[in-house]
């Protein structure tokens, strides 16, 4: 879970229901969960301000529901239905919930949808303050910083928000898409609907399918109900496809026509249902490359790329460190309920030389621990070996790396006539694998194979890190004597 500390309200949810969530509360350590009667939910949610609401739409709490989002446009609401068609829940999911949960719960769904909501949660937080602080034209260090490129990135953000073109963000992992898709959501005509994220890597292409689109019973096997997809969800609001170059050529396909269509087809039916969410999509890898080496649909490109957003690495902005790491470290210093502690000269410098190959998230997290007794020296420690490592073993830039040539083939050469590597397709599929479990298993071993900081670390969820961990055949080393 994303934040241990979190309350997680229920409201008129029967008893098993609301032990299945209690089991998975106590499991992450939150604060604790609050019941409430569905006539008595507005005057707790006040009360206690909690992180995400669970409702249950069996019990009548449509009025409650209504209440709670006069009260917090914002704060995330999953419902819990035994008819996930009924219409208690079709006329809920127009007040703008975060998802929909079918009886009898399953821990492994309750911790995933709370997850989700609970990110969706501290993304909004975190962009509260820069909302105003964007149209009034102040600063802010997230977005804006001293840095040029920053600041031009704050300019097309501001323009691309008035407008509902579909946004294509690209940079390096932790360099804050995530924020600026919400950024742009919050600052659209669309702001009072709902900000969907789908994440597009780390799921098999059947799952993604019916987690955007939904299916109808029968769609397969274990579809014994209808399922409403986020496409759904996301109606008069955005749509936002986090790393969208991960998607299979069938569902780049099935996407391209949404877009041309405005409509998609839910899995095991032939209707088109009405699509009207704004789209917003992020990717860390060059999708012109993908375009050319042929794993990347060109037209679907070309339909994503209408206004095109890019972060630079946080290597490429040293200037932005020091603001960046005051506002972590006043903002964790408030959650901590302490006072602000002083950093010293040397951390602040020792910040400013590191590269942060994590960039922002990195340096986040960083930050995090400064707050914590005895953090300051620890980092310092840290940083200085990672630095002086760096020095010591350089790693060379693209331009400058050696090219070593190919041997020349005799024409009579049986491998003459067949590519060693296959076709270029191939080779690109196979250099993105093992780029991917080789970052991956690097980061398992920077956070000591704690999966849930490797997961934040990386930018993607817990659950598609365990999948991605079981696709590339990653095992924890076993420890020596």
């Amino acid at each position: 879970m994303t934040d241990q500390r979190a309350t997680i309200m229920v409201v008129g949810l029967d008893p098993a229901s609301s032990h299945v969530i209690a089991t998975v509360v106590a499991r992450h350590e939150f604060a604790r969960t609050i019941v409430a009667e569905p006539g008595h939910a507005a005057r707790r949610y006040e009360a206690d301000r909690p992180a995400a609401v669970l409702l249950d739409a069996d019990a009548g709490t449509l009025p409650a529901l209504c209440e709670l989002r006069r009260i917090d446009r914002d704060v995330p609401i999953l419902i819990v239905s035994s008819e996930i068609g009924g219409n208690a829940v079709i006329e809920a999911m127009g007040r703008g919930i975060a998802g929909v949960l079918r009886k009898p719960l399953s821990e492994a769904e309750v911790e995933r949808s709370l997850s989700g909501a609970l990110d969706n949660r501290r993304v909004a937080a975190e962009i509260a303050s820069l909302r105003s602080e964007l149209r009034s034209g102040a600063p802010h260090p997230l977005v804006l910083g001293a840095n040029a490129r920053m600041a031009e990135v704050a300019r097309l953000v501001e323009r691309a928000a008035d407008t509902d073109a579909t946004v294509l963000i690209e940079g390096e992992a932790g360099t804050g898409k995530d924020l600026v898709a919400r950024v742009i959501h919050d600052l659209s005509a669309r702001r009072a609907g709902p900000f969907v994220k789908v994440t597009c890597g780390g799921l098999p292409d059947a799952a993604l399918e019916s987690e955007l689109y939904g299916f109808e019973r029968g769609a397969f096997s274990a579809a014994v109900h209808h399922k409403p997809g986020k496409l759904d969800f996301a109606h008069h609001g955005t749509l936002f496809l986090d790393e969208v170059a991960a998607m299979a050529p069938a569902l780049q396909a099935k996407l391209l026509l949404v877009l041309q269509e405005g409509a998609f087809s839910r899995m095991g039916s032939v209707a088109r249902v009405p699509a009207d969410a704004r789209l917003v999509a992020t990717t860390s890898t060059d999708l012109a490359a993908a375009v050319a080496a042929g794993t990347f649909r060109e037209d679907l490109y070309f339909r994503l790329n209408v206004v095109a957003v890019v972060l630079p690495p946080l290597r490429e902005r040293p200037e932005d460190i020091r603001a960046l790491a005051d506002h972590f470290l006043r903002t964790f210093s408030v959650h901590c309920n302490k006072a602000r502690p002083p950093i010293g000269e040397d951390t602040l410098r020792l910040l400013t030389e590191y590269e942060w190959p994590g960039n922002v998230r990195e340096l986040q997290n960083t930050v995090r621990r400064l707050v914590l007794p005895g953090g300051e020296a620890e980092v310092r420690r840290e940083l200085q070996r990672a630095i002086a490592a760096r020095v010591s073993h350089p790693a060379p830039r693209e331009r400058e790396r050696p090219v070593t040539p190919s041997p020349p083939v005799a024409a009579d050469d049986e491998s003459a006539a067949t590519p060693v590597a296959g076709t270029l397709k191939e080779i690109a599929r196979t250099a993105a694998r093992a780029a991917e479990r080789a970052a991956i298993f690097k980061v398992l071993q920077r956070t000591r194979w704690n999966r849930k900081a490797a997961a934040e670390f990386l930018g993607i969820s817990y659950k598609a890190l365990l999948y991605k961990i079981r696709e590339n055949g990653l095992d924890k080393p076993a420890p020596t004597s």
